[in-house]
């Protein structure tokens, strides 16, 4: 099963029109398709520029998941180079994930953390992956009483409703 990232085009104005083309692509599975226009992105951009990386990153998740596993060559070439955009840690966690790398994966997504703690796609993968979140006292063991008691009430969901006294769906 492949897990497709999606990103908000709208919270980006400034991106290549190829890449907007190859997103479409991507979203669709046309993984070939979608790999040329990321090519074509990253032609036409510098190395500096605030999203080459993202472009990057994605021309190798396309290839990854069209079956081209030397695509994980350019997703980490795209993570030593980010500096501020977690999407980017986000993809290589997913290739990572299809060539069956769980370890790397979940390296990837802590760096990604680092960076943007509340990304959504990002928290999304490490639900799925199976992360577990940092304990509540990180001086006592993880399975310590006291770590798991504080762990289970701060996950505890309200069993009523204020607005109407009306039980949870």
């Amino acid at each position: 099963m492949k897990i497709l990232p999606a990103i908000s085009l709208l919270d980006r104005p400034c991106l290549d029109r190829s890449f907007v083309e190859g997103y479409k692509q991507f979203r669709k599975y046309q993984f070939s398709d979608a790999v040329a226009r990321f090519q074509q992105a990253l032609a036409s951009t510098y190395k500096k520029d605030p999203y080459y990386a993202l472009y990057l990153s994605y021309s190798g998740l396309a290839s990854v998941y069209g079956g081209d596993s030397s695509g994980i060559v350019g997703l980490c070439r795209a993570a030593t180079q980010e500096r501020q955009d977690a999407e980017v840690f986000v993809n290589l966690a997913l290739g990572e994930l299809q060539l069956s790398g769980r370890s790397r994966a979940v390296q990837a997504l802590e760096k990604g953390k680092r960076l943007d703690p509340s990304n959504r796609n990002l928290n999304l993968i490490c639900r799925h992956v199976g992360m577990r979140r940092e304990p509540l006292i990180p001086m006592i063991s993880r399975n310590h009483p006291l770590n798991r008691m504080l762990g289970r009430i701060s996950y505890r969901k309200p069993i009523l409703r204020l607005a109407g006294n009306v039980a949870p769906r």
